[in-house]
């Protein structure tokens, strides 16, 4: 009698393990289908900020010693994901945002350049000397 009750008991313990996962991915499944049909009943309406997915800032220009200014690329999506619209817009302007870099030693002297990454505008540019090693950063 013991021994009956073991093995049913471990027949049922090995049967739930395996349904399980099969039952829980039905129930994401017909999430996915329902929100898709809603979304569907609605025409895939892409409007509210809910609907962005990503905004890239691109085409950055120096405008100056200060600022650069760039265009905005937006992203949408409808909530199942089935429609996707890419536009472009005026972004605005941002301060210069600097990369500095110092070259190896050559020849007794580095090149320091002290640039804005995304525009390009190049605020310094000179050679400086070096009796190294040790060599010294100019900044």
């Amino acid at each position: 009698m013991k021994k009956r009750i073991s093995f049913t008991l471990a027949l049922l313990l090995i049967l739930s393990v395996c349904i399980l996962p099969f039952a829980t991915h039905a129930e994401e499944t017909d999430f996915v289908v329902v929100q898709a049909n809603t979304c569907a009943a609605a025409n895939h309406p892409i409007t509210g900020s809910s609907a962005i997915v990503s905004e890239t800032k691109t085409n950055f220009r120096s405008t100056g010693t200060a600022k650069h200014e760039f265009t905005l690329v937006i992203v949408r999506s409808c909530s199942c994901g089935e429609i996707t619209q890419s536009f472009t817009s005026p972004g605005g302007l941002e301060d210069h945002s600097y990369t500095y870099t110092v070259s190896p030693h050559a020849n007794n002297q580095h090149t320091a350049k002290a640039y804005c990454s995304p525009c390009g505008y190049v605020q310094q540019n000179f050679t400086y000397p070096c009796f190294g090693p040790p060599c010294h950063e100019p900044w």
